[in-house]
């Protein structure tokens, strides 16, 4: 594994699910249901922050144009379309 850099995101928050990527974008979901989209690159770039307003305590999944979040309640598919 090559190590780029190591930075941390949510100010000190926490995380139970992997991050995942997808069209150059990763996307870490926090337990307190903010998502931090980080563009995939040489340097921490935090290109949104956008709140579900519930717990997520899962890994999000990709699959054809969408992300999708369980959440604590509900199950979000969000494109970009």
């Amino acid at each position: 594994m090559i190590w780029i850099y190591s930075q941390k995101v949510g100010n000190g928050k926490s995380f139970s699910s992997s991050p995942v990527a997808a069209d150059g974008v990763i996307y870490i979901a926090g337990n307190d249901g903010t998502v931090y989209s980080v563009k995939a690159g040489p340097e921490l770039q935090v290109v949104a922050e956008n709140k579900l307003h519930e717990k997520i305590m899962t890994t999000p999944a990709i699959s054809t144009g969408y992300i999708f979040f369980r959440t604590q309640n509900h199950l979000l598919a969000i494109s970009g379309e």
